[in-house]
């Protein structure tokens, strides 16, 4: 099973990357276009973390985006577990708490669906401020882990640096808005699946807030 998403994870990528090339290849600008190329560094307080960006155009209505960047991870989880004590078998309540500080990159294609409205509005569409449904992809090391499991009978502390692969795939709608020359707030959610080694894949909602600052 993990190898099989390991295998997804890169024909994801590869389709992602041969979209960007073909789209880039057969694009050519035109007089209604209304998305831009553009470099910008996100700052993200909803899943922590700082990330450069670089999103281009691959039609009049899509973009392909690049990512690189650094996360930051916390996981509180709560269950049962059982200890062996004179032969019987206990049953605690375990605590446990995560952190990852995870060195990643990611891809994304992102076909934009309001733009036009946007702009018969009289609505700002400068550095891509509007609404988007896409693929996003992002892979990386398990990085710096932080980790403590504490049960009524015992403590387990650990820590250090991970090279285990994890990889993160979901389905998203998101919005940008302007704040500002320059400034742009960025909203984004959907359904996913995360996975890797030594791990359970597993479903998780996506949930990122972030501002851009655009180059």
């Amino acid at each position: 099973m993990k190898k099989n998403y390991s295998l997804l994870s890169k024909a994801l990528f590869a389709f992602l990357l041969s979209i960007a090339a073909s789209g880039n290849f057969a694009f050519a600008q035109s007089e209604d276009l209304h998305l831009q190329k553009l470099h910008a560094v996100e700052l993200s307080p909803a899943t922590p973390g700082v990330r450069y960006i670089y999103e281009t155009p691959i039609s009049p209505k899509s973009t392909f985006e690049f990512t690189a960047g650094l996360d930051a991870s916390l996981i509180f989880a709560y269950s049962n577990s059982y200890v062996k004590i004179n032969q019987d078998r206990i049953e605690e309540k375990e605590r446990r708490f995560q952190l990852y500080l995870t060195p990643n990159i990611g891809l994304a294609y992102k076909y934009y669906y309001n733009m036009n409205k946007r702009v018969e509005a009289g609505k700002n569409v400068n550095n891509n401020a509007g609404n988007y449904i896409g693929l996003r992809l992002i892979n990386g090391l398990e990085g710096w882990t932080t980790e403590k499991v504490k049960t009524e009978t015992y403590t387990m502390e650990s820590q250090g640096f991970s090279k285990n692969y994890i990889g993160f795939a979901s389905a998203v709608w998101g919005m940008n808005r302007n704040l500002g020359k320059n400034f742009v707030f960025n909203f984004e959610v959907g359904p996913g699946i995360v996975f890797g080694e030594d791990r359970e894949s597993e479903f998780f909602l996506r949930l990122n807030t972030g501002f851009k600052k655009v180059f």
